[in-house]
């Protein structure tokens, strides 16, 4: 009768980095050290599912009414209006921005929504930004990119703070 020797292989961490363009997802494979091991990279033809209902279905918001239409990518101009409005309110959160808002985040592309496209906006339940869409999906968990909620979407970490330190005094 023989026994097999099991060897003892130590573990190490690999790292995944998966960056979604407009165009491209691509990923790589990383070492602990940074040595890349691997890439690979795909087309893309058509996002879904990123403002979606209570049941995430996904709902439109482009004036065709096509469902298959829920996202505004990132370099989609049509909140300029929307982004000039916010700019003129003055308000104290464009200090933390550069002084103006880009019709690139999301503030003035929500507006757009609501001001042009009412029914969608009073159907969407979630409003999601890529990189959240993918974590989400990937894992169930709906915690939201502190880069996406401070760069995209104005969260303003240290006031909030500030107000749960107020109330506890």
């Amino acid at each position: 009768m023989s026994t097999a020797t099991v060897t003892a292989v130590p573990r190490r961490s690999i790292f995944l980095e998966v960056d979604v363009g407009t165009g491209s997802a691509r990923s790589g494979l990383f070492d602990e050290n940074g040595k890349l091991l691997g890439t690979s990279s795909s087309p893309i033809h058509i996002w879904k599912e990123l403002a979606v209902d209570a049941y995430g279905v996904p709902i439109s918001v482009s004036w065709s009414g096509d469902s298959r239409r829920n996202i505004i990518v990132w370099m989609d101009h049509r909140a300029i209006k929307q982004a000039e409005k916010i700019n003129s309110s003055n308000s104290p959160i464009l200090q933390y921005c550069g002084g103006a808002l880009s019709p690139e985040m999301r503030p003035p592309k929500l507006l757009w929504v609501k001001e042009n496209l009412q029914e969608s906006w009073s159907m969407v339940f979630k409003w999601m930004y890529l990189n959240d869409w993918l974590s989400y999906r990937a894992t169930g968990d709906d915690t939201r990119s502190l880069c996406t909620i401070v760069c995209k979407w104005t969260y303003l970490g240290h006031a909030h703070m500030q107000q749960m330190n107020e109330k506890d005094s």
